[in-house]
């Protein structure tokens, strides 16, 4: 399964910012490099915002089962969903407001 490939991008840097005047290409070539950190293959959490869903006392959890898939997409889905916990960028819930 093909992730993100931040890493071939930023080896073949030229090739995306030949549209650029040769100025601005080192500008940005430089800001690149300068923070090439922030450009990594595996997605991680940040901790550098929130997120708060206000709900109304009255609103009640809506009930609703998964999508139907086929075999080879249910697949994948679980594949995705074990990388992505894997990867601390999702958590399970127990929630009455999840879907189940």
């Amino acid at each position: 399964m093909k992730k993100l490939s931040n890493s071939d991008v930023l080896k073949n840097l030229d090739e995306k910012l030949k549209h650029l005047e040769p100025a601005e290409r080192e500008d940005l070539r430089k800001i690149i490099g300068d923070y090439k950190h922030l450009f990594p293959d595996v997605p991680s959490r940040t901790e550098m915002i929130y997120h708060d869903v206000e709900i109304e006392d009255t609103a009640r959890p809506i009930k609703q089962h998964p999508y139907r898939l086929n075999p080879m997409k249910q697949r994948y889905l679980q594949d995705e969903i074990n990388y992505l916990l894997a990867n601390d960028i999702i958590e399970p819930s127990n929630s009455n407001w999840s879907s189940s």
